[in-house]
């Protein structure tokens, strides 16, 4: 099984050089290293709907660095988590 992953956060500075993070902690190690961002410009994504369609044609565009395999644990504990609560609805009438 694949997830597809785009950035978390994009830090971009004067001149067009960007620099795209996939997760929180690597943003945050970087930050640390790096003035705390000073003179970046730092944009957030909330998900794909946050890029620019010319950020989509460049995720797609590059498959490899895109596509993930997706860790079947986290998968699996999460479906438990959701059918966990739905049972806990059901039983409890809630």
């Amino acid at each position: 099984m694949l997830q597809f992953i785009t950035p978390i956060v994009k830090a971009t500075k004067t001149g067009k050089q960007a620099i795209a993070f996939y997760t929180i902690p690597e943003y945050e190690q970087w930050r640390e290293g790096n003035n705390n961002g000073k003179g970046w410009t730092i944009k957030y994504y909330k998900g794909l709907g946050t890029s620019s369609s010319a950020e989509a044609k460049t995720y797609f565009g590059n498959l490899p660095l895109h596509r993930k395999p997706f860790k079947v644990f986290f998968f699996f504990f999460f479906v438990f988590l959701e059918e966990f609560n739905f049972l806990n609805t059901v039983f409890k009438g809630n």
